[in-house]
């Protein structure tokens, strides 16, 4: 048990602290944090929106009557649900946006250079990066006497050389409607814009990369003296942002010229090749069971060692499944919000199986090692007085995730007895919730949940209010119980260490 502890002390606390050191990764943590108000905000109004709008139904087939219910046609409801929509417009529709800000101040504050500017330069970098989308100015008159049936044969043929013929989209598209009949068509010219639609979740990664590199130009720039001095005389609120132009200036040329430079190569945008060759390829790695296994082991030894896992681990936990988590609500708001809508999708491959909160409600609940089964099981098991004493005072804040009265209370932190079931129950725990979503026995997490929210009703809520996710986060409390009893009956035969 001690070779245990020494191994724990000698070999993982360095590398753990190194880790929670690291610049970027401390500042992805604390970004994904700062912009928590706004996706917590964006979940309360996709909740209440399936609350009111879809949840009802699927209690009337769950008990076999007919799903006749319509909120809409209710005026309060229908008033909610449209403040709702308006919310996700400034939440989760801009979530992406949210984040470069975020992300671009804290690794600028990581720097010790003015913060502000390195949110200015990473939602600027993230503006230039993103690709146009062009929409068709189009006016025409159509008399329905003359339009023409659908051509065929030789005269579909021809119709189509015709349209084919067309020197740009908008004359093929003139083309087209004139040979249905549609007279007066007046197609002459597009609107370019930028395409608003990458704001959101899926701009994640081009934001932690393209953001990155530009803030750290801007920063490396901004401890140098290449900048602009004015005299000792002028207010700092006056000279802060003169000397902060030609840092940022620099980020967000360079960037411009990155994305310049590979569009011409490529013939393809950046935000499109990151999406492809670095998102995509992270997205399928994160999938896997083996990567939730060895991110679930690693967050229960971390705490061994008296580190706080979620956060040592925040970069890597947020960096990649968080951006999944609210890619799966934004899919799960623009759909019919029912479960047969889910499980299309699922089926499609539309959602990510394993996201940011899969964790919380099948692994980490009470908190960090499923530590609420240990308490109830030493509650009625133990016959040590100081277990008992803490688990009483426990067990109130484990039913809302927090356990640190415990972990350093008992302690588990360092403690040989239950470091083995600490890490193999939430571990068993994840690969139940992982077989079962995978197997499509359970929809996969679709709601940002608070992490205080209580288990089971935690993973009911995540899953798009799925009642099979009861079961199955039950079953999980059921399996660790199991896992943490022997160890808390050993304990009963151990003397106090004074």
């Amino acid at each position: 048990m001690n070779g245990l502890t020494n191994w724990l002390e000698r070999t993982l606390m360095p590398v753990a602290s190194k880790i929670g050191q690291q610049r970027h990764l401390a500042a992805l943590r604390d970004a994904f944090l700062a912009i928590l108000p706004a996706t917590m905000v964006g979940t309360i109004a996709v909740a209440l929106n399936a609350l009111l709008g879809t949840f009802p139904n699927s209690i009337l087939q769950a008990m076999g009557k007919e799903p006749n219910f319509d909120g809409s046609t209710i005026p309060v409801i229908k008033q909610i649900m449209a403040v709702d929509g308006v919310v996700w417009q400034g939440t989760f529709a801009i979530i992406g946006l949210l984040f470069a800000a975020a992300w671009g101040f804290h690794l600028a504050k990581s720097y010790d250079v003015e913060p502000f500017t390195g949110a200015i330069v990473s939602v600027g970098t993230l503006f230039a990066g993103l690709n146009t989308a062009t929409s068709i100015v189009l006016g025409f008159a159509a008399d329905p006497k003359t339009i023409k049936p659908l051509p065929t044969g030789d005269a579909l043929a021809e119709a189509t050389a015709k349209f084919e013929a067309g020197k740009t989209f908008i004359e093929q598209l003139k083309t087209a409607l004139e040979a249905g009949g549609v007279t007066g068509v007046d197609a002459t010219g597009a609107v370019g814009g930028l395409n608003m639609g990458q704001l959101g979740a899926t701009s994640y990664f081009a934001v932690m990369i393209m953001g990155g590199i530009a803030v750290t130009i801007y920063a490396k720039m901004a401890q140098t003296n290449i900048k602009i001095k004015l005299p000792e005389q002028v207010p700092p609120m006056v000279s802060r942002p003169f000397e902060a132009i030609i840092p940022a200036a620099a980020a967000l040329y360079g960037a411009s010229i990155i994305y310049y430079v590979v569009q011409l190569a490529t013939k393809k945008d950046v935000m499109t090749l990151i999406a492809e060759y670095i998102a995509k390829p992270f997205t399928v790695l994160s999938q896997s069971v083996v990567s939730v296994v060895v991110v679930t082991a690693a967050v229960s030894l971390l705490w061994l060692c008296g580190l706080h896992g979620p956060n040592v681990l925040g970069g890597v936990l947020d960096g990649i499944w968080l951006p999944q988590l609210l890619e799966n609500t934004e899919k799960y708001n623009a759909s019919a919000k029912t479960q047969a809508a889910i499980s299309t999708m699922v089926k499609n491959g539309d959602l990510h199986l394993w996201v940011r909160n899969s964790f919380d409600i099948y692994a980490w609940m009470g908190g960090s090692g499923g530590t609420i089964v240990l308490l109830v099981a030493i509650l009625i098991f133990s016959k040590r007085d100081d277990y008992r004493a803490i688990s009483k005072l426990g067990i109130g804040p484990g039913f809302f995730n927090i356990n640190e009265p415990v972990l350093f209370g008992m302690p588990i932190v360092l403690n040989p007895v239950f470091a083995i079931p600490f890490v193999l129950a939430p571990v068993v725990s994840v690969i139940i919730g992982y077989a079962a979503t995978a197997a499509h026995l359970v929809n996969p997490a679709v709601i940002q949940t608070p992490w205080v929210t209580p288990p089971i009703m935690n993973a009911w809520m995540a899953t798009g209010f799925d009642w099979r996710a009861v079961i199955v986060s039950a079953l999980c409390l059921v399996v660790g119980f199991v896992i943490f009893l022997p160890f808390v009956l050993a304990a009963n035969k151990m003397e106090i260490q004074d």
